[in-house]
């Protein structure tokens, strides 16, 4: 009887409807935002490849980075070299890169456009090309976990204080 009644409990409620792409949705946006301009959020990555790792996300439903405006394509290099500054003044480092997967046989898992950008510090302990490869493409490849909470809130914290002009 329990069993019936959950399955058609179930069967009548109503789907909760979520954004089409996980970058978009309101609950993640203000859980890993750290900076926002008029086209972008810049969101701190759950799963970073290196702390600090940062995604910048057009706050427009966008597939691909070719459907891009120009405004948010100039927008984009503002908060680009933004989040550059805040790697050299808060993690002392100018070293990063910058990666796009535009289209699914490029890796692109997410169907919205976003750019990761990743502060490189160097490693004392691997010689710096070994240091590159493993810390971060084999992280690309087989990636990472979600790092705890607290931990996402506190840095969220930090890294927008970092933001501030």
């Amino acid at each position: 009887m329990f069993a019936f009644s959950l399955l058609s409990f179930l069967s009548h409620s109503q789907p909760v409807e979520k954004p089409a792409c996980p970058l978009l949705d309101p609950q993640v946006i203000e859980r890993q935002l750290v900076y926002e301009s008029d086209y972008h959020h810049v969101l701190l990555d759950h799963r970073p490849i290196q702390p600090g790792h940062m995604l910048i996300v057009p706050k427009r439903a966008v597939r691909y980075a070719h459907e891009l405006t120009d405004d948010e394509w100039t927008d984009l290099g503002r908060v680009t070299k933004k989040t550059i500054g805040v790697f050299k003044s808060f993690l002392q480092t100018e070293q990063y890169f910058i990666l796009e997967k535009n289209g699914p046989d490029a890796g692109q898992t997410v169907d919205q456009v976003h750019f990761h950008i990743v502060p490189i510090t160097p490693s004392k302990y691997l010689p710096r090309t070994l240091n590159t490869f493993f810390k971060i493409f084999l992280r690309i490849v087989i990636g990472t976990s979600p790092i705890p909470p607290k931990q996402l809130s506190d840095s969220v914290v930090l890294f927008k204080l970092a933001f501030i002009d």
